[in-house]
C-alpha cells in the first residue's frame, strides 16, 4: 500500500479523489487532512509514500506548508494544487521543492499518472564509476528535477538540478556555480541521485553546456582534466596508445562497412542515435544529434561505463558474459549489444576485435524488432569481414 496525504479543506473534492484513485490503483491509500497543521501531525505519526496539497486554505496555506514539510522531510514527493493556478504560484512551489504543480481537477486519471511518476521519481539511486560531466548531461537531456550528492575522498558537494536545468550547488566552503565548477574537478567520485528538491533558490543561471564547458576549460588549465571532458592532445599516454591499437587494426574499408551496416539500423523506426564502439569506448562510428535534447555522444558514455561496469561484475560472480544490456529511462530505451570481428594485423596474426552497439529509441520504438535488426546486422557484418579477410 502507498499512503498518499491529501492536505485540502473541500471536503466534496476529497471524498470523490479517495473514491475515484483508489478504483484506478487498490493499492493507494488516501489520508486526508483539512489543512496544513493536522497535516503536520499525520506526517509525525505515519509513513507517507507522497503528498497532495491545495495551496488555498485556511489555517495554514500550501505554500507555508510546504515550507515547514521540507524541514522536516525533505525527500517526501510532493504535488501542490489548486484551482488558481498562476506562475507566481508555480513557480514559489517548484522554489520550495515541489515536484510537480497539478490543476486542480476532476480528471483523476491524469493525477493518478502524476502520482505513480512521482512515486517512482521519489525513490534514490546510486552510482560509482560514471563520470559526473556525463550524468549530468543524461539529467538535462531527461529533464529531470533531483538533487545529487557527490562524494569524493574527504569531501561532499552537492548539485541542485530543476527540470534540467542546474539551479544551484554548494560544498564545504563554497556555493553557487563556483562550488558546481569545484564538484567537477574532484575525481573517484560515488553519485547518489535523490529525485527530490529540498527548499533551493536558483543562483546558477547559465545552461548546463556553458557550466560543462566552463569547467572543461577550468580544469585544462588546472592540468587536472578529467577524462570525460578531455581534448585531444598532441602526445597520447601509454595507455592511450594501447587504447588505440585495436581502432589502428582496422583498415579504412573496414570502418567504412561499419559506417554503413550501422546506418541501416539508423532505419529502425523511432531511431534517435547510436554507434559503434571499441569495449574501450573509442568510436568508430556514430549517428545523432549532440545537443541537450539528445545528446547522442554523453549517453553513448554512459552506456559503455554500464557495459563495461556489467560485464566484469558478471564475470565475478561467474554468471557468464554479458552480451546484450537494455536500458529504459522515461524517454527512451537504450540497446548495449556486444560482438566480435577477427582482422588481421600488421604481423598478419589474426586478432579479435570485441565491438559494441549502442542504439538509442524512443519510449514507443518496437523493441522486438530492434533487437531482431540489431541481430542481423552483426551477423552480417561477421560474415563480411571473414570475406574481407578472405579476399586478402
Amino acid at each position: 500500500m502507498k499512503n498518499i496525504l491529501l492536505v485540502d479543506d473541500d471536503a466534496m473534492y476529497c471524498e470523490t479523489a479517495i473514491d475515484s484513485l483508489k478504483m484506478i490503483n487498490p493499492e493507494y491509500n488516501v489520508i486526508v487532512a483539512p489543512n496544513g497543521i493536522e497535516a503536520l501531525s499525520i506526517i509525525k505519526k505515519k509513513k507517507i509514500d507522497l503528498i497532495m496539497s491545495d495551496i488555498q486554505m485556511p489555517v495554514m496555506n500550501g505554500i507555508e506548508f510546504l515550507t515547514r514539510v521540507r524541514q522536516d522531510k525533505p525527500d517526501v514527493p510532493i504535488i501542490m494544487m489548486t484551482a488558481f493556478g498562476t506562475k507566481f504560484l508555480k513557480d514559489k512551489a517548484s522554489e520550495l521543492g515541489a515536484l510537480q504543480f497539478f490543476e486542480k481537477s476532476m480528471d483523476f486519471l491524469q493525477l493518478a499518472r502524476k502520482i505513480d511518476e512521482a512515486i517512482s521519481q521519489g525513490t534514490q539511486g546510486f552510482l560509482r564509476g560514471i563520470p559526473l560531466p556525463t550524468f549530468l548531461q543524461l539529467v538535462g537531456m531527461e529533464k529531470k528535477s533531483c538533487t545529487i550528492i557527490i562524494k569524493a575522498p574527504e569531501r561532499t558537494g552537492h548539485i541542485y538540478i530543476r527540470e534540467g536545468n542546474l539551479i544551484d550547488a554548494e560544498t564545504e566552503d563554497l556555493s553557487g556555480e563556483a562550488a558546481c565548477y569545484e564538484i567537477i574537478r574532484w575525481e573517484e567520485t560515488d553519485l547518489e541521485i535523490r529525485y527530490t528538491l529540498t527548499h533551493r533558490k536558483q543562483t546558477i543561471h547559465e545552461s548546463m553546456n556553458h557550466i560543462l564547458m566552463e569547467a572543461l576549460r577550468l580544469k585544462d588549465e588546472s592540468g587536472t582534466v578529467h577524462p570525460q571532458l578531455q581534448k585531444p592532445v598532441a602526445a597520447p599516454s601509454v595507455k592511450k596508445r594501447r587504447k588505440s591499437r585495436k581502432k589502428d587494426l582496422l583498415q579504412q574499408k573496414q570502418l567504412s562497412i561499419l559506417d554503413i551496416k550501422f546506418k541501416e539500423i539508423a532505419s529502425i523506426k523511432d531511431f534517435i542515435g547510436g554507434g559503434v564502439f571499441t569495449e574501450d569506448g573509442e568510436k568508430l562510428t556514430m549517428i545523432g544529434p549532440d545537443d541537450i535534447s539528445t545528446n547522442t555522444p554523453a549517453v553513448c558514455d554512459l552506456a559503455i561505463a554500464f557495459f563495461s561496469t556489467l560485464k566484469e561484475k558478471a564475470h565475478d560472480m561467474g554468471t557468464g558474459v554479458g552480451k546484450m544490456i537494455h536500458i529504459t529511462t522515461d524517454l527512451t530505451h537504450i540497446l548495449i549489444k556486444s560482438f566480435h570481428i577477427k582482422v588481421h594485423d600488421d604481423l598478419d596474426d589474426k586478432q579479435v576485435i570485441p565491438l559494441v552497439f549502442v542504439v538509442i529509441l524512443q519510449s514507443d520504438a518496437s523493441i522486438g524488432l530492434a533487437n531482431l535488426k540489431i541481430a542481423t546486422i552483426t551477423r552480417d557484418l561477421n560474415k563480411m569481414f571473414v570475406n574481407e579477410e578472405r579476399e586478402e
